[in-house]
């Protein structure tokens, strides 16, 4: 079985568990939100899961596309959506070829470590019209003290964060064994090794290391 079809199975398994209020990526939903500083005609979201962050991106946005691999996500996506801006599609990423220029705003969340990172940011240059935004969430390899401090001081906040948003601190047995099972797919690149792909796929990306274990990438195109 290839990485495709693990990643697959185990996001279909995931899009079975009960939705939690409050976690790592939605926490820094309303940062990347405010980084949209104009209506957009057409934004894309890869990875968009259950469709959450396709749903506040419809309110900038004319038209939507939410790309996943899991086909229960995209249904999950669909059962949860009623915005009739926002088409979801079952699909993976590295098999499209939109037409340069197609997207006003392009956003993935917790999702481009798992794909082909240098080789995506250069298509997704492409695929963005002049003036487009790139908004990229994810997880990074702990590599450096300040990675370290960084996790030592998100580890009490987290579980404050969980018990005043969730309603609970630990996870149940059923999410434990799901994302458990997924941890064996993750494989994460240090700060260090994604600057150095985003300088030079796309030169002025802002890289930011943020508290619950996440950076985020931000690049306008200039032309």
């Amino acid at each position: 079985m290839d990485i495709h079809n693990d990643l697959e199975n185990d996001f279909d398994l995931i899009a079975e568990l009960d939705p939690i209020k409050w976690n790592h990526n939605n926490q820094y939903y309303g940062f990347l939100l405010k980084k949209i500083n104009k209506r957009c005609n057409h934004s894309l979201e890869i990875g968009c899961g259950t469709g959450e962050f396709c749903r506040l991106l419809a309110l900038k946005s004319d038209q939507v596309t939410g790309i996943d691999l899991s086909k229960k996500m995209i249904e999950k996506a669909k059962e949860n959506s009623f915005l009739s801006n926002i088409d979801f599609v079952n699909q993976d990423i590295t098999e499209c070829d939109y037409p340069d220029g197609t997207f006003d705003c392009i956003v993935s969340i917790a999702t481009m470590h798992h794909l082909p990172y240098l080789v995506l940011l250069k298509s997704l240059k492409k695929w963005l019209k002049p003036e487009g935004m790139l908004l990229i969430l994810d997880l990074y390899r702990k590599s450096t003290l300040m990675d370290f401090l960084y996790s030592i001081a998100a580890t009490p906040l987290n579980l404050l964060f969980c018990l005043a948003q969730n309603k609970r601190i630990r996870q149940t047995p059923t999410e434990i064994q799901y994302w458990r099972e997924h941890a064996k797919h993750d494989q994460f690149m240090t700060l260090k090794e994604i600057k150095n792909m985003a300088a030079e796929a796309l030169p002025g990306a802002r890289i930011k290391r943020h508290l619950f274990w996440r950076y985020s990438l931000i690049w306008q195109k200039t032309q």
